[in-house]
């Protein structure tokens, strides 16, 4: 079993990655193999007694470019001497929340075009665990994969990943992975709403935050909305409680335009304990526009 040196989180690193795009809101990072994230220096692996193959973590990006240009990363070397079922595992000291958003992912780079196993487990207890599959769709290049547990999102138990390549097989390949992401149990949704065109002006609406609370105070700056209709505004956000804000729109569109759904970014300085930079609201506000007009690209 081998261990990684443990580096300090920043909340401006997870800033800088959304803002290069390596990160989305609905997701936490776990892990960027260069100290930042809840799994840094909590690795271990097994690769069986006397096998000659290993993981490290923290070596350089094999090709920094393309869909990731991070410095380092995970090299998984798998080889004949190693046992079939070699793994590469952290644990977490508390459950994953995965009742409202069930992925996780991470960019992977390997040598051969096989699966790689992601598998989760309460602790230790192999027996409970479930996993899932992604098929390499290239060699020597980095795609990112998607796990998606949402048939077992009930589930509370969960703690400890366990990281898989060509599994079950005598094989030799190797397999480069970073930026381990798991879901967001924290997020704000909107209500879905629909805004009739030349109404827009005086509409209230709902957002409400799971997995924390609003800031005592709110500050109408930090809620952005990017595709609002030309001519409509937010005018101002309220704090109802803890959980709940409303947010008050200005201005009616003077102007034809198309059906549209919001896209609201929220800070995180909005939120009392936040877990990332910013948050992208769920949920459907539809501005209904003119249904005998439509915009044509």
């Amino acid at each position: 079993m081998k261990r990684y040196e443990n580096k300090f989180t920043t909340l401006f690193v997870l800033f800088s990655l959304l803002l290069c795009g390596k990160l989305n809101a609905q997701f936490l990072l776990l892990d960027d193999m260069e100290g930042n994230g809840p799994c840094s220096g909590r690795w271990t692996y097994y690769a069986g007694a006397g096998a000659t193959g290993k993981v490290e973590f923290g070596v350089p990006n094999p090709q920094p470019s393309g869909m990731n240009t991070s410095s380092h990363v995970a090299k998984f070397t798998k080889d004949t001497t190693c046992f079939e079922y070699m793994s590469a595992n952290v644990s977490m000291p508390e459950a994953f929340d995965i009742s409202t958003n069930s992925v996780f992912k991470m960019m992977v780079y390997a040598t051969t075009k096989d699966e790689i196993l992601f598998k989760l487990q309460p602790g230790t207890d192999y027996t409970k665990a479930v996993y899932f599959t992604y098929k390499v769709s290239q060699i020597n290049r980095w795609e990112e994969a998607t796990f998606n547990f949402q048939s077992v999102s009930h589930r509370k138990d969960f703690n400890y990943i366990g990281i898989h390549f060509i599994d079950g097989k005598k094989a030799t390949g190797t397999l480069y992975f970073d930026l381990v992401q798991a879901p967001n149990p924290t997020n704000i949704t909107l209500s879905n709403t629909v805004v009739a065109m030349g109404q827009e002006h005086g509409t209230v609406l709902q957002a409400e935050v799971n997995g924390d609370v609003f800031s005592p105070t709110l500050n109408t700056s930090n809620w952005t909305a990017l595709n609002l209709p030309q001519g409509v505004s937010i005018d101002s956000v309220h704090r109802v409680n803890d959980t709940i804000a409303t947010i008050t729109l200005s201005g009616n569109s003077p102007v034809n335009y198309s059906r549209t759904t919001l896209q609201l970014v929220v800070a995180g300085a909005e939120l009392q304990n936040p877990n990332t930079a910013q948050y992208t609201a769920k949920g459907n506000v539809v501005f209904a526009g003119n249904p005998n007009w439509t915009m044509i690209y």
